[in-house]
């Protein structure tokens, strides 16, 4: 593994959120991470902004290249907002504004539950900048074909 990593560059208007999802960052990931070993990485050795639940989640992916980590990562998030996505999947904004969840348990769905799925919404659907390292953009590589005998 390479023990030089480059940080990439970062627009200044995103300075201050995480690469994979767009929440504010906590730290920078490292790839390739000390709990996986990558023989063939396409790319040098970086570090991307992240918050620490896509850290986590970054943090287990046993890929070959940040892109691989990226869609590991909005895998995990899927999997884990996965209640939260439903509301927009079952609802609209306007059925729960016109819902009649006055009082008892539900009020307070009724309150939040528009935010919580759009929050959960951005997080997924975020779309991250390019990753450039001393001035050259990073380009993105599909995972190598599969060999066919």
């Amino acid at each position: 593994m390479k023990s030089h990593y480059s940080i990439t560059e970062t627009p200044f208007q995103y300075r201050q959120l995480c690469w994979f999802c767009g929440e504010p960052k906590e730290f920078l990931f490292s790839f390739p991470h000390s709990k996986w070993r990558v023989l063939d990485c396409a790319h040098p050795a970086i570090k991307v902004s992240a918050c620490k639940e896509c850290k986590r989640f970054a943090s287990q992916a046993k890929v070959d290249s940040i892109w691989d980590v990226h869609i590991h990562v909005k895998q995990a998030l899927m999997k884990h907002y996965h209640k939260d996505l439903a509301i927009g999947l079952n609802w609209t904004k306007e059925e729960l504004d016109e819902s009649e969840f006055e009082g008892g348990n539900f009020e307070g769905f009724k309150k939040s539950a528009w935010f919580v799925y759009e929050v959960a919404k951005g997080r997924v659907s975020y779309q991250p900048w390019p990753l450039i390292v001393n001035g050259e953009t990073l380009e993105y590589l599909p995972e190598k074909e599969a060999f066919h005998v």
